[in-house]
């Protein structure tokens, strides 16, 4: 089961308990010393929601999708009935509910984390002076309105809308209607600003077929109608990241002022990042690998000061250590083993991983911890099966010696227990006698 683990921000206070819908179960908890770094600041107006997904999904951005836009319907319906503020401060994963000792796993979380250095803003920087029309300054609000947002779709209309008021103030060409029988026109009064919207949006490169999806968005987002799955998302972040360089760039131009931070991040892709993990004990879970869906990619606009900006730095989605960065409770709860000889495979498992992956000194590490639980139970044959997996990790390591050591452990057991095993394990030994020789 999917669970989409969220921090959300209600102004009245929020009950703790859970409740179930058709597809979702959706569960309130405080924040506690043991859940958050900083619960004494969040534990009055602020509540981990973790939202569970019922139905099988097993493209974990498509139960994203599906999980998010109800995050969003339920802070819809929460501001309703408390007739308060509320909303999404903060999305830390989505990740299966539960994860055993040695289970390999999914874990997606938000890309566009950003460790920014960024360069100071002096008065002079504003060019407040320079006075701007009631309609100008809406176009800044629509932006400081979509760039505040934690919700894609309310970005995107913001940047949408934004465009629109610019149509209707600098448009010059008008909706002109024609009589079927006489072929008389009349100027509407209407301003045709679709056609300059689209004309924007030619003149930064965005081609027919995404002017097109980009109205139909719109349209989606203003008056619904829309499905939301994983195909729609990726179409709102996509877009909505070139509406959003569009914005910035035509009020750049007609204000006539810099930008000074423009390391904002664009993604055209749902915007996570998708790690695989493996769980490696009761409180801790190692990277396989990690990946992202989509480049990240910078505004590109113009600016007078190329020297300004040298010193910004941005860092996207991973720590100094080139590891993730993903909250402690982002993670999946770890369901330990019920017994030591089940805890004896797992960490086999675990080994068998690394070794495959060649980082042999974590491999050996975990073939060392079942090694150490079967030989107290007495395990022979589980014995002779640690003693061969770690021939095969010194014999990968290069460290001949050992790998002779443990493969005739291995081999002596399997023949005092009558195994075809000691056969194999006696040929790679030979092979490997054979390739030192050599």
């Amino acid at each position: 089961m999917w669970r989409l683990r969220t921090e959300i921000y209600t102004e009245a206070i929020l009950e703790t308990g859970t409740i179930e819908c058709a597809n979702v179960i959706i569960k309130i908890t405080e924040f506690t010393e043991e859940n958050s770094e900083n619960w004494e600041t969040t534990k009055q107006n602020f509540r981990l929601c973790d939202i569970f997904l019922i139905k099988d999904e097993k493209d974990i951005l498509e139960a994203f999708a599906i999980l998010y836009n109800e995050i969003n319907c339920f802070i819809d319906r929460l501001s309703l009935v408390s007739y308060g503020k509320s909303g999404l401060s903060k999305i830390l994963s989505i990740a299966p509910e539960s994860v055993k000792l040695g289970e390999i796993f999914e874990i997606a979380v938000p890309q566009v984390y950003v460790e920014r250095k960024t360069n100071n803003i002096a008065l002079s920087n504003l060019k407040y002076d320079i006075s701007l029309t009631s309609e100008q300054q809406r176009w800044e609000r629509l932006l400081r309105i979509g760039l505040n947002s934690m919700s894609e779709e309310e970005k995107y209309i913001s940047y949408y809308s934004l465009l629109e008021e610019i149509a209707r103030h600098e448009c010059q060409e008008f909706i002109i209607t024609k009589c079927d029988k006489c072929n008389h026109e009349v100027n509407t009064g209407r301003k045709k600003t679709n056609n300059f919207i689209k004309t924007l949006l030619g003149k930064h490169g965005v081609d027919k077929k995404t002017m097109k999806n980009a109205e139909i968005i719109r349209n989606e987002i203003a008056h619904g109608g829309a499905k939301k799955d994983k195909s729609y998302f990726v179409d709102v972040a996509r877009i909505g990241s070139n509406l959003e360089e569009i914005c910035l760039i035509e009020l750049e131009q007609r204000f006539g002022i810099d930008i000074i931070n423009r390391l904002n991040i664009h993604v055209s892709d749902i915007p996570m990042f998708v790690h695989k993990l493996i769980c490696i004990s009761d409180k801790d879970c190692d990277f396989i690998e990690s990946k992202h869906f989509s480049e990240p990619r910078f505004v590109k606009l113009q600016h007078t000061d190329e020297s300004k900006f040298e010193s910004q730095q941005t860092m996207i989605g991973v720590m100094h250590n080139g590891r993730p960065q993903i909250y402690d409770i982002a993670y999946p709860i770890i369901l330990f083993p019920i017994n030591k000889l089940e805890e004896s495979v797992a960490y086999q498992n675990i080994g068998e991983l690394y070794y495959i992956y060649k980082e042999q000194d974590s491999s050996i590490k975990f073939y060392l911890k079942a090694l150490n639980i079967v030989e107290s139970f007495g395990e022979k044959e589980a014995m002779a099966v640690c003693y061969t997996n770690l021939g095969n990790a010194y014999q990968q390591k290069n460290n001949k010696a050992e790998a002779k050591r443990y493969y005739q452990m291995s081999i002596n057991l399997f023949r005092e227990l009558n195994s075809p095993l000691a056969i194999t394990v006696q040929n790679w030994l030979k092979e490997m006698n054979a390739q030192q020789s050599v």
